[in-house]
């Protein structure tokens, strides 16, 4: 199986995965659904952007999740617990689903995904 790195706009790939002919086989995920985050156990409310780090496997459900950037511990736990709900299109690689780690941003307070 093989897996492709997202960074935003970046994409990294190991040397063995890179293919021969220029690389416009990759289609990243989309996200298909979101879920709304309810900060109300925390003791404040995100006021500033959430980055996230996830992993996806090939059906699009996130299979893991790090907060890279949050205000508390509490808004982290939050926001990883309800990141298992979204789901995305898969990645594909030659048209075929792939596991992928990427980064997203969620704005608060509506929780958009940017």
């Amino acid at each position: 199986m093989k897996a492709a790195m997202l960074l935003g706009a970046i994409l990294v790939l190991a040397p063995s995965d890179l293919p021969a002919e220029p690389a416009d086989r990759l289609l990243p995920p989309s996200l298909v659904k979101s879920v709304t985050v309810d900060y109300s156990q925390c003791e404040r409310q995100p006021t500033e952007p959430l980055h996230t780090f996830v992993r996806l496997d090939e059906e699009g459900n996130v299979t893991d999740a790090e907060i890279v950037k949050a205000p508390t511990p509490c808004i982290a736990l939050t926001l990883r617990r309800a990141l298992r709900d979204f789901r995305f299109s898969p990645a594909t690689l030659d048209g075929r689903p792939v596991v992928v780690h990427f980064s997203f941003v969620v704005q608060p307070p509506s929780d958009r995904v940017r």
